[in-house]
C-alpha cells in the first residue's frame, strides 16, 4: 500500500466542560469563564499548518471532536475547523465527522446547526439512564435528558447517533447495567459504546474520601 493510500484520521481535542466528572482523567477542566473560542481556533489552525506538509497527500477519513465537551463550542465554530481542516488536507467526502455531546437542553438546540456546519455523527454521553447512578457519576443531566437528546439528535437529522454508557459503577447491579443497555437499544440507534467505570489515579474518584462513599 502506497502512502497517500494509507486512511488518515483527525482528533480534535476541545478540553472544557461544564464541570469535570470525578471519574474523568482526560485532559478536560471546568469552564470558569466564556470558551476562549476565538484563541482556540488560531491555536488549532497553527498546528495545522505546522503538520499539514507530512501526511503526504491523504485525505482525512474520520473526524472526532472529543474533549471535554466539544458541543459547547458554537456551530459556526466547528464548521470553521472543519473547512480549514478540508483546506489544508482536504476532507473525503464519505468521511465521518464526530461530535460528543452532552445531554442538556442547550446543545440540544444546536444539533441542527452543527449538522449544517458539517458533522455527520453525534456522540452522545449519556453514561446511564438510572438517575441515582446519574447522580453518583457527579453528572448534571437526568436519564430522560439522555433519552430527549436522543430524540433530538433524530429530530435534527442525524441519521448516524452514537451513546456511551458505562458499567460497574458503584453499588450498580447486573440488572441495571443490562437495563440501561436495554434502553438504549430500544432508542434504535447506530451504536452504543459501553465501558467500565475504571478508578484512575488524578481524579476524584481515586481519593481516599471518594472511595470510602462509593466503594
Amino acid at each position: 500500500m502506497i502512502a497517500k493510500d494509507i486512511p488518515l484520521s483527525l482528533y480534535v481535542h476541545i478540553p472544557w466542560c461544564e464541570k469535570k466528572c470525578p471519574y474523568c482523567d482526560f485532559n478536560s477542566h471546568t469552564l470558569l469563564k466564556s470558551i476562549p473560542e476565538k484563541d482556540y481556533i488560531a491555536s488549532l489552525f497553527k498546528d495545522i499548518d505546522e503538520d499539514k506538509n507530512l501526511t503526504s497527500g491523504r485525505k482525512i477519513k474520520t473526524i472526532f471532536f472529543g474533549g471535554g465537551t466539544p458541543s459547547l463550542f458554537s456551530a459556526s465554530s466547528i464548521e470553521k475547523i472543519i473547512e480549514y481542516v478540508d483546506k489544508s488536507f482536504g476532507i473525503d467526502s464519505n468521511a465521518e465527522i464526530t461530535l460528543e455531546s452532552n445531554p442538556s437542553s442547550s446543545e440540544k438546540e444546536k444539533f441542527k446547526n452543527f449538522l449544517k456546519a458539517g458533522v455527520n455523527r453525534i456522540s452522545i454521553g449519556a453514561q446511564s439512564f438510572n438517575d441515582s447512578h446519574l447522580e453518583k457519576l457527579g453528572r448534571l443531566h437526568k436519564g430522560e435528558d439522555a433519552i430527549s437528546a436522543v430524540k433530538a439528535a433524530k429530530s435534527a437529522g442525524f441519521k448516524n447517533i452514537n451513546i456511551d454508557l458505562m458499567h460497574g459503577l458503584p453499588q450498580q447491579s447486573v440488572n441495571e447495567a443490562k437495563n440501561d443497555l436495554t434502553i438504549g437499544i430500544n432508542l434504535g440507534i447506530n451504536h452504543i459504546s459501553w465501558y467500565q467505570l475504571t478508578i484512575e489515579p488524578n481524579t476524584e474518584f481515586y481519593s481516599k474520601t471518594a472511595c470510602t462513599s462509593l466503594c
